[in-house]
């Protein structure tokens, strides 16, 4: 016979094998690891008592009124022992005292969690503390019934389902057994917690696993292992508690569980008090309390008699019957309902280790973009523009926000509309990183300019020091800012050895590609900034989110660099044009440049969308930005620009977008002392001839990333990144000393004649930089 028809429906709480009068039902794991009933089929009677006591087929539990809502906060040493408020210790240490038994969770060998009946208070540490994984209920249910016949009193703590399988396995009230059922998220397998340990470091490491935190509410993965090392780790920096609780991983019935719900199953349902906030309860509640609902008259009375007989101090206090709404969701319905993360859990973990599938669910990523994503409008278009770019050719890049933080426009637009890595990685845990894509890109901007700050501070992480010989390192449309051939001769070393580990080099400007072969001996093409890889389209697309009023008719100034001459030519030209003035200012430095302009009333701040919008229906375009000038080409807006910042980038571009080195010559005004001229005012481009330039350019560059993506995988394996990271960090650090050394007036030739901090940097790094010369110096 079959006990249930679906055995998706089953909740593995362990009251049919336990009901069982002959033994014919058992408990085996599933594929997944997950217990089901096993019928013996030669000794089975059919009296179908397992049915009739299974829970999925029937419950009823409907006498037990709505709760009475009780927030619950130890001020003793059970707080410190607890995961929550210490209400659990309340309440089991009564049962003890008046003789009873406790029956909860324990860690079992190898870790299996084994529900047991605990008979003393020293018992008790080992049933506190969640355990996030499904219990393995064996015969508890039946030891239960046993403590009760000899007239004990049994405290029964567990899911909810545990407690209706046990309800209905006792088949009466008993009004020595009370029953507690927690807030429950979900079950995962027990396999799937055993193959985490085992995969991470070997089971027969491990000796102490706890899951919460001792200081809060939050989760975590704490790992003891017996050398006496130990890992700590937050909740969504550890692949187990991501994907316990991104509900990957749950047993089938916890998307419909029916115990989520009011009336509840246990005389007493625990859980952690998130909503104390929301209710203004206050300290110490809002820090770290117990949520308690008294779910029946039974439960009520337990809890007066835990209260009355409490071995600490405390706080309690009774919340009003309409809190109920604005509790922890848990109280009323499933975690999720949502199966499809689940569905493609299953499917990876039959051929998948737990490791493989979780991050093939939870990180399903082929590509790292490492972005140099600053506070201005332009970096942001390139770092968007890559990011589409490649989803187009069908991978599924992450922005590594986990190792270089995106900051401003950038950061508030990539957080809202791309996967970023610190959703599931700690932030600097480039160990992680490098085990989760096979490939990396650096993206455009100026990533590999050594001299500038944000590049700097992350010398090891542009490089892709970090990523393992085994892995694609790219990099596309990369800059190192002006043409120039004069740096230290470690920092050179350093991006020698760095980017010949690169399995393809592009990048934006065209004389970097000299730079290159021969600063570096690597080969580099020039591709087309990111910008131009999409076309007017998609950004039309992205410029439609935004929620902006504009003018019918203006000119739009899209100004980096403040002067007299932009501000007298803004006027002008839109006072020629007949156009309203609109100027939109640096995001990173707005302030100033709003109030170097003067032009207060018509200065915006917009954010990435809004600022699409403004070129996408702008009549006229003035700007000083070389991103600017990309997108008035793009909406093929007129344009005046004028060369800043770095004005190579600007003659590169000119010479790739006209036909002639005349027109190349004069597409941007050189400085602005030309703006002084009216007659500088551009009355047409040829646009015509600039889509006609930029197409073979545009194909090209996409058939190079698309190969450079696709390219094979490097083979090899001396895994050189630890020292390569090392190495970053000791020249970086070498370059603070002396530059501290210099702004103390301590540096060879300063009047100053210690050179203390000099002598100290060139100590510091002298050893391990010769070393480094060495071994990489002839490759």
């Amino acid at each position: 016979m079959l006990i249930l028809e679906d055995l998706s429906l089953c909740y593995g709480c362990g009251a049919c094998s336990n009901i069982c009068p002959i033994g014919a039902v058992s408990l085996a794991p599933n594929a997944e690891g997950f217990l089901r009933p096993k019928i013996n089929a030669q000794l089975c009677t059919e009296c179908e008592q397992c049915r009739r006591r299974c829970p999925a087929l029937a419950s009823n539990y409907e006498e037990h009124s709505t709760p009475d809502i009780i927030a619950y906060a130890s001020k003793g040493a059970a707080l410190q022992n607890s995961s929550s408020g210490g209400a659990f210790s309340l309440l089991a240490q009564w049962v003890y005292g008046q003789k009873g038994f406790v029956a909860g969770a324990v860690w079992a060998d190898q870790f299996e969690i084994q529900h047991v009946l605990t008979h003393s208070e020293e018992e008790l540490d080992s049933i506190r503390f969640s355990k996030y994984a499904q219990s393995n209920p064996g015969t508890c249910y039946t030891e239960v019934k046993q403590a009760l016949e000899d007239g004990r009193i049994v405290l029964y703590s567990g899911c909810p389902c545990q407690v209706a399988g046990l309800r209905n396995f006792i088949g009466c009230e008993h009004e020595n057994l009370y029953t507690i059922d927690l807030l429950c998220h979900g079950v995962p397998s027990p396999r799937d917690l055993r193959d985490y340990l085992d995969e991470t470091w070997g089971l027969d490491a491990v000796a102490d696993v706890r899951m919460r935190r001792t200081d809060g509410w939050g989760t975590c993965m704490h790992v003891e292992l017996n050398d006496g090392s130990r890992y700590n780790n937050v909740s969504k920096n550890d692949l187990y508690l991501n994907a316990f609780l991104s509900d990957i991983n749950l047993r089938d019935c916890c998307y419909g569980c029916k115990f989520a719900r009011i009336p509840r199953v246990g005389d007493i349902t625990l859980g952690d008090f998130w909503s104390a906030k929301s209710l203004k309860l206050g300290d110490p509640y809002e820090k770290r309390s117990s949520l308690v609902l008294l779910n029946s008259p039974k439960g009520n009375k337990l809890w007066q008699a835990a209260l009355a007989s409490a071995k600490e101090p405390y706080c309690s206090v009774r919340l009003e019957p309409d809190a109920l709404g604005k509790l922890n969701k848990n109280v009323t319905q499933p975690t999720t309902t949502d199966r499809t993360s689940r569905l493609a859990y299953r499917q990876h973990r039959a051929t998948m280790s737990f490791t493989e599938a979780a991050r093939e669910t939870l990180f399903p990523f082929d590509v790292g973009l490492l972005l140099f994503a600053s506070d201005n409008y332009g970096s942001a278009a390139t770092n968007i523009a890559l990011l589409k770019a490649i989803e187009a050719l069908g991978h599924k890049p992450v922005v590594l926000d986990s190792l270089i933080e995106p900051n401003g426009v950038s950061a508030e637009y990539l957080r809202e509309h791309a996967p970023m890595s610190s959703n599931y990685v700690k932030k600097g845990n480039y160990k992680i990183i490098d085990s989760l894509c096979d490939t990396f890109v650096i993206g455009s901007d100026q990533s590999l300019r050594w001299d500038f700050g944000r590049v700097k501070k992350n010398l090891e992480l542009f490089l892709m020091g970090f990523t393992s010989d085994s892995k694609r390192r790219i990099a596309y449309a990369s800059s190192f800012g002006p043409e120039r051939y004069k740096l230290s001769e470690d920092m050179r070393l350093l991006y020698q050895a760095m980017l010949k580990r690169f399995q393809a080099i592009s990048v934006r400007e065209d004389y970097a590609v000299k730079m290159c072969d021969k600063l570096f001996g690597v080969k580099a093409v020039q591709t087309l900034d990111p910008v131009f890889l999409l076309d007017k389209r998609a950004y039309e697309d992205m410029a439609q989110e935004a929620d902006v009023d504009l003018p019918e008719r203006y000119l739009l100034a899209y100004i980096r660099y403040a002067s007299p001459e932009k501000r007298a030519y803004i006027t002008e030209c839109a006072t020629k044009r007949s156009l309203e003035p609109i100027v939109i200012c640096d995001a990173s430095s707005y302030e100033e440049l709003r109030s170097q302009l003067g032009m207060d009333a018509i200065i915006m701040k917009p954010s990435f969308e809004e600022w699409l919008a403004y070129f996408a229906h702008a009549s006229y375009v003035i700007t000083d930005s070389f991103h600017g000038t990309c997108f008035s080409i793009i909406f093929e807006k007129e344009f005046t620009s004028v060369k800043a910042g770095t004005t190579r980038r600007f003659g590169s571009l000119a010479r790739l977008l006209c036909d002639t080195h005349e027109q190349a010559k004069q597409l941007f005004v050189s400085d602005d002392k030309e703006l002084a001229d009216a007659s500088g005012i551009h009355d047409s481009q040829d646009f015509a001839m600039f889509a006609r330039n930029l197409a073979p350019a545009r194909e090209a560059s996409r058939t190079w990333l698309k190969s450079a993506l696709e390219s094979e995988l490097p083979n090899g394996n001396s895994n050189d990144n630890e020292f390569l990271v090392s190495w970053a960090r000791t020249l970086k650090r070498k370059n603070e000393l002396e530059a501290a050394a210099k702004k103390a007036g301590d540096a060879p030739g300063a009047k100053s004649g210690s050179k203390t901090l000099y002598k100290r940097a060139r100590r510091f790094a002298g050893r391990k930089l010769r070393a480094i010369k060495k071994l990489f110096g002839a490759r």
